[in-house]
């Protein structure tokens, strides 16, 4: 009797360590779990002012692959679908949240298994993945649903997108929190059937966020989206990074693998659709998974990246998800007031300054006379246009509309009078900047460049009426003319061309400049270089031709390479520069560049060439027959 309690006690013992590590244990660990709470100072009230309009809770979860039928085994797969069942089925409990998605590989043999067996995958999907009817769930496609890049046919697209009503980008928009997924195989930027209408939809996509935010003119067509937010990006593949090494992530890759250098297009994203996704969605967020290990870095300074784990325990030892609450947010809004106050006060301020004027001009203590002050009109355009910018920013940050406002023309007309003048200001800029340094300084220094203007009186010829002065220079000119010729009495301006001024320079520097010269000289010279060349244990160095003319030719190319790049022209070729060339090319000029220095080998190459000629003329008179 005391052994069958014994068992029964040992029995019950082990049912209970069995439904508590199977069944409570999810429990008890996924209630530590808990929703992001966000900053009440940056949240908008005006934007949550209805009861149904609050934030969106959204869970993350990737790589589950399902096994299939070649590669799984029946207990493994019982074993490792329970445990995800579990864990999800208990977060749903736990925690209610408003959509889930699923970052592709799905299915782990869904690349190549038939028809039956897909559908038969679709089935324990939404048998193990079962979501309430007021959550959403919405996948992505993977590597392993498909295939990679060119592996992947039309059928395999087409039955992965029907089965899981999953198509290659979508845009869903919930509460205002609008997310962008995408299939990351279709990033491949070949224009094949897959990637061309992806980058069209993606496109699109931007193009309605930009409408959102009242730029662009063809909105026309545009998908209505009633407040604008950066989008939520999400995707198989991760961003563009060279390893895992910058992740330092409690699920983080093994230290033997993080320094393996990542593939593009295979473990991540290539380096180009990375940096073209950010640079046409701006996201503010991007999630992703593939790796099976976690990670999170940011991009250019505000946009965040998550990888996450595998979500099965056949792929991490610590599997993982991600919870994250979203909500409409204006971070800039406080720091946009206060600077708009500012710029209120600012205006303020100069509108008296303005107004005070305008009286003492109505009263008569400031003539108008002279016509219009270009700098006043500057100024006054200037303000004019701040005014109007200022009540454009405010009703953007309004959420009103500024198409057709009479304020847009005006800052149009205004922007096109400051360009137009932009020239009289950039020849009035020495002036004004010479007085503005005198009236700060207060003191005029004769040796300041800017003190130096024309002379007329130089232009004047000097006459002098006295006879005396006459007389003598009359005596002055006789006994110069025994010394030198007469000039003609033709004007004859001087000379002048422009030189470098060297007055600061001292003797030492002076001579110093001219050693370095005579040096150059020296180094570049022929002779100097073929000895160098012959005698010393240097080793020799590999240039472009033999010989003098050969580098002078290699000279002509390289400048004529660098004018065609420059003027993008391509510059038409003689037949005596390829007539040059072919001689260059072959060892009939060796002997010349051995025996003949200088440049008097053109004359001989034109001696050589007679030659030839002579000899084709010859050689017709003979017929092989």
């Amino acid at each position: 009797m005391l052994h069958l309690r014994a068992l029964l006690n040992v029995g019950l013992a082990l049912v209970f360590v069995l439904f508590f590590c199977e069944y409570l244990i999810y429990y008890v660990v996924l209630i530590q779990c808990e929703w992001p709470t966000l900053d009440s100072r940056k949240e908008d009230s005006s934007l949550h002012g209805d009861t149904a309009d609050k934030p969106v809770k959204a869970m993350f979860i990737a790589d589950t692959h399902l096994l299939g039928s070649k590669q799984g085994h029946w207990f493994d797969k019982l074993r490792r679908e329970w445990q995800m069942y579990r864990a999800f089925q208990t977060m749903m409990t736990l925690h209610q949240m408003d959509v889930v998605f699923v970052l592709g590989d799905v299915f782990d043999e869904g690349k190549w298994c038939g028809s039956a067996e897909f559908e038969y995958y679709i089935k324990r999907f939404h048998s193990l993945f079962y979501v309430p009817k007021d959550t959403r769930i919405y996948v992505v496609a993977g590597n392993h649903d498909m295939g990679f890049h060119y592996a992947i046919t039309p059928y395999r697209n087409q039955r992965f997108i029907n089965g899981m009503k999953s198509p290659n980008v979508r845009r869903l928009s919930l509460r205002d929190s609008h997310f962008v997924l995408i299939n990351s195989m279709a990033l491949e930027g070949d224009g094949c059937f897959l990637c061309r209408p992806t980058e069209i939809a993606v496109n699109k996509i931007a193009k309605d966020l930009k409408c959102a935010r009242r730029i662009g003119n063809d909105c026309y067509n545009a998908s209505a989206i009633s407040r604008y937010s950066r989008p939520i990006l999400l995707q198989h593949y991760p961003m563009y990074r060279e390893s895992d090494e910058i992740c330092n992530e409690l699920d983080q890759a093994p230290d033997e693998l993080k320094a393996i250098k990542f593939r593009e297009r295979w473990e991540c994203l290539s380096k180009e659709a990375s940096e073209q996704l950010l640079d046409i969605l701006n996201p503010r967020l991007i999630v992703a998974g593939h790796t099976h290990h976690g990670c999170r870095r940011i991009h250019r300074d505000d946009i965040l990246e998550f990888t996450i784990s595998s979500f099965s325990w056949r792929n991490k030892v610590n599997p993982s998800l991600l919870m994250a609450i979203d909500e409409m947010e204006q971070r800039d809004l406080p720091q946009a007031f206060r600077l708009l106050g500012e710029m209120n006060a600012n205006v303020l301020q100069v509108n008296q300054v303005v107004d005070n004027m305008l009286m003492r001009v109505k009263n008569g203590e400031m003539s108008t006379d002279k016509g219009l002050s270009f700098l006043e009109m500057k100024y006054h355009m200037l303000l004019s246009y701040l005014i109007n910018l200022t009540y454009v920013v405010l009703r953007k940050c309004s959420g009103e509309r500024i198409e057709g406002d009479p304020s847009i023309d005006r800052m149009i007309e205004i922007r096109t009078v400051l360009e137009k003048i932009r020239p009289i200001d950039h020849k009035l800029k020495y002036q004004i900047d010479k007085l503005v340094k005198t009236a700060v300084t207060g003191t005029i220094n004769s040796d300041d460049p800017s003190n130096f203007r024309a002379n007329p009186d130089a232009l004047v010829a000097k006459l002098d009426s006295e006879d005396s002065d006459s007389g003598q220079e009359e005596d002055e000119d006789d006994v110069k003319s025994t010394q030198q010729p007469r000039k003609s009495n033709v004007y004859v301006p001087p000379k002048l061309a422009a030189v470098h001024y060297d007055g600061d320079e001292t003797m030492a520097e002076k001579i110093r400049k001219a050693g370095e010269r005579a040096r150059r000289r020296a180094v570049s010279n022929t002779v100097l270089r073929e000895l160098k060349e012959e005698y010393l244990d240097a080793p020799v160095e590999d240039s472009q031709g033999l010989g003098e003319k050969r580098a002078i030719l290699v000279r002509e190319d390289k400048r004529k390479i660098e004018y065609e790049e420059n003027y993008m022209t391509r510059l038409p070729v003689t037949k005596q520069e390829k007539h040059r060339r072919r001689q260059m090319t072959t060892l009939g000029t060796l002997g010349d560049e051995i025996t003949t220095f200088g440049e008097s080998s053109t004359k001989t190459a034109k001696k050589r060439k007679a030659q030839r000629k002579g000899k084709a003329k010859k050689s017709k008179r003979f017929s092989v027959r």
